[in-house]
């Protein structure tokens, strides 16, 4: 899986094979491919440089990017502060802020509609996704996207890794 550059809309550039996520300007987003609808599905999201970004997955229903990019469907985190964010509504989650060289970890299991994140080999919130126990929510619905944006004026740049090389850490069984 990559990030797809087809798949994208504000100003943002994508690089590394379309793994890399760079952009210094409000409102940017890239989609990977649409998740199976079965099985459990992990990915890493190493932070380079700068907090204001938006890992997770939304329900992408087809169209331009651009019309998919509103504040319904979407889970995720806010790596700012480390709230969890669910549509327009953000709770208390992980750790404060994520930082320069922090990996992301993000687990998906779409049989139990479970979602989970976590930091450099922990689960944020005692959340264990082999066990199916503590996710962030339990109720991801729709054909969903893995998503990353950037909804702030302040830069950022992230590089994906969906399994073409080695993860920083384990993923859940």
């Amino acid at each position: 899986w990559t990030l797809n550059s087809n798949d994208a809309w504000g100003t943002l550039t994508l690089s590394d094979g379309n793994l890399t996520f760079n952009s210094s300007t409000s409102n940017a987003q890239a989609y990977g491919p649409a998740l199976p609808s079965t099985g459990k599905w992990y990915w890493e999201v190493t932070l380079n440089s700068g907090t204001w970004g938006f890992p997770g997955v939304i329900n992408f229903t087809g169209g331009a990017a651009a019309a998919e990019a509103t504040n319904t469907d979407n889970w995720l985190l806010k790596m700012q502060n480390g709230d969890k964010k669910k549509n327009d509504s953000a709770t208390a989650y992980g750790n404060a802020s994520q930082t320069a060289n922090d990996v992301v970890m993000i687990a998906v299991d779409m049989d139990n509609t479970s979602i989970w994140w976590g930091e450099n080999g922990t689960w944020f919130a005692s959340g264990n996704p082999a066990t199916n126990s503590n996710a962030a929510y339990t109720d991801l619905s729709g054909t969903l996207k893995p998503v990353f944006g950037q909804w702030a004026s302040a830069a950022i740049n992230v590089t994906h890794n969906f399994g073409a090389s080695a993860f920083a850490h384990t993923p859940p069984t």
